[in-house]
């Protein structure tokens, strides 16, 4: 205890001398000037001068840690990986393109993936041949009812098939041309995200190109009625009219009985319904008009034009886990339609197995998109000869050590001069 009261006392002495230092402290002490007054404005005189010194040092020394110089920093002929470098270290970066306007083809490749029935035996010379094989060999008198005659809506979906692939390949080559327009050489993800914004935008655009096509032809067919090939619209009525002068034919415009609504008693009629149709069917030989057939084709349809019968019916008879084909082949006895290769309903698509073929034509038979972008290939396009970038450069210690220290000093001689 003794001790450490002594050590206490030691201390209290120590800062009591310094105390009395710093109040007795006088910087202006003259030998010429004895006066206590004199001695009492020199002590204040001192201590205005450490405080404005004091204060002035703080100034000083806030300045030089805020203060910041700016530097611009040049990079002539930048290679991709340089400002790929910078890009991630500074936000700056600026680099002028020398080429202001570049096509999309250029560094943009889009390839589309179609539906499988675009390149399957559905739609080719020897699954349609088989189909009007089947037909001359039979005797049937409804022709337009019967699955046999329906080798007319294949090659329209080929046609469809082949339309589709000519409205994008087309379309590709516009949107190829469409130039991509930058003062400054776009960062990878600002490039990315324009990119990816127009070519989003250009496939859901695509698919209106065929709906106004096709719309306008159904609505041409409709509203003229023209007789189908296959007379499915009509009714054909021979009659004389004088006794014992030839017949005249006379074409009705006629419907489907009453299949086409869920065998209620309704028929429907072509001058007033779109979808007025039936389920194709095998019938036997000789058959009448009230015979049933053998076998319905589940989902496909024979409707009052070629076109109408396609978009409205499904491809589900084709697939591999369906057994229509199967009996189908059996029925007629055709080789290459038991042997068809079926669609794979393990393929992965986005269109159910039993969406109507329309909903396909609508979306131009397009599973899927596959896009590249080569922003490789756009700088290199883009030519930038140089690149400028900002660096913003702070003091280090010594330097605000030896700028402050020289400030100080100036300050001090001022301060000397300027204290009473």
């Amino acid at each position: 205890m003794a001790s450490r009261h002594g050590a206490l006392h030691l201390l209290r002495q120590y800062l009591e001398k310094i105390w009395h230092q710093i109040i007795n402290l006088n910087i202006f002490q003259s030998s010429n000037q004895s006066d206590p007054s004199d001695i009492t404005n020199q002590k204040w005189s001192s201590r205005l001068f450490i405080l404005l010194l004091s204060l002035s040092s703080f100034i000083l020394i806030l300045y030089s840690l805020l203060n910041a110089t700016t530097r611009i920093v040049e990079i002539q002929n930048p290679s991709p990986s340089t400002v790929e470098a910078l890009q991630k270290h500074t936000t700056s970066l600026q680099c002028p393109c020398k080429v202001l306007s570049v096509s999309y083809e250029h560094f943009l490749q889009i390839e589309p993936h179609y539906h499988q029935a675009c390149s399957s035996e559905l739609v080719t010379f020897e699954w349609i041949q088989a189909l009007n094989s089947a037909l001359d060999n039979a005797n049937i008198t409804y022709l337009y009812t019967d699955f046999r005659s329906s080798g007319f809506t294949f090659q329209l979906l080929l046609s469809l098939c082949d339309l589709a692939d000519a409205i994008i390949f087309e379309a590709l080559s516009k949107f190829g041309k469409t130039q991509l327009v930058a003062l400054q050489l776009l960062e990878p993800d600002l490039f990315m995200k324009e990119m990816h914004s127009a070519i989003q935008q250009f496939e859901q655009n695509l698919p209106n190109e065929l709906l106004t096509l096709l719309n306008l032809i159904r609505q041409m067919t409709f509203i003229n009625q023209f007789v189908s090939a296959s007379f499915a619209n009509v009714l054909i009525h021979y009659a004389s009219v004088k006794p014992n002068t030839e017949s005249t034919a006379t074409f009705l415009v006629d419907g489907f009985p009453s299949l086409a609504y869920n065998s209620t008693s309704q028929k429907c009629s072509c001058v007033n319904d779109f979808e007025c149709g039936m389920n194709w069917g095998l019938y036997a030989t000789n058959n009448s008009l009230t015979d049933d057939p053998i076998y319905v084709i589940p989902g496909y349809y024979v409707r009052c034009f070629p076109i109408e019968s396609l978009l409205g019916s499904t491809l589900e008879c084709f697939y591999d886990n369906h057994s229509c084909l199967t009996i189908v082949g059996n029925i007629i006895n055709e080789t290459l339609i038991s042997n068809l290769t079926r669609l794979n309903s393990s393929q992965s698509s986005r269109f159910p197995i039993n969406s109507p073929i329309g909903d396909l034509v609508i979306e131009l038979f397009i599973e899927s998109w596959s896009e590249t972008l080569l922003y490789s290939s756009y700088f290199a396009q883009c030519q930038p000869t140089s690149c400028f970038y900002t660096v913003i450069k702070r003091k280090s210690f010594i330097e605000i050590v030896t700028l402050v220290s020289g400030l100080v000093g100036g300050a001090s001689i001022i301060l000397r001069l300027v204290c009473p």
